[in-house]
């Protein structure tokens, strides 16, 4: 009975092991959307004592990106808040509440998230966009 048992157990971790295989290989061949070839994400944080206001962060960005649009290595740059597909980090959330409606009961407000992204985004990563959205 003991030798049935193990057998048993043997075929359905066997099994398990295959489906765990089988899904981890279409997870590696599931297109994101993007096209990461050829692009390099790198994580800033800048400083609060030389960037205390949005302001001055913001031009740090926007001149970076310019010096690197600038490169003839570089053939397009951008900026975002969060990088896609990239986990970690925080969401930058906002409740709100339709018009017209009452106000939830504590706690259960819907929110959104929202990511700020710099005009080229969408075309470097290579995220194919709406010709009338652009």
């Amino acid at each position: 009975m003991l030798v049935v048992a193990e057998v048993a157990a043997t075929a359905v971790l066997r099994a398990g092991a295959s489906l765990l295989l089988r899904s981890f290989w279409r997870l590696q061949h599931v297109d994101p959307g993007l096209d990461a070839d050829r692009v390099l994400m790198a994580r800033l944080s800048l400083p609060g004592t030389r960037y205390p206001t949005a302001a001055k962060s913001a031009k740090f960005f926007r001149t970076l990106i310019d010096r690197l649009d600038g490169s003839p290595e570089v053939e397009t740059a951008a900026a975002t808040s969060c990088v896609p597909v990239g986990g970690g980090g925080f969401g930058l959330g906002r409740s709100f509440l339709a018009e017209g409606r009452p106000e939830p009961p504590a706690g259960s407000a819907v929110s959104a998230q929202w990511t700020v992204v710099t005009p080229d985004y969408f075309r470097t990563i290579g995220v194919p966009f709406p010709k009338a959205l652009q």
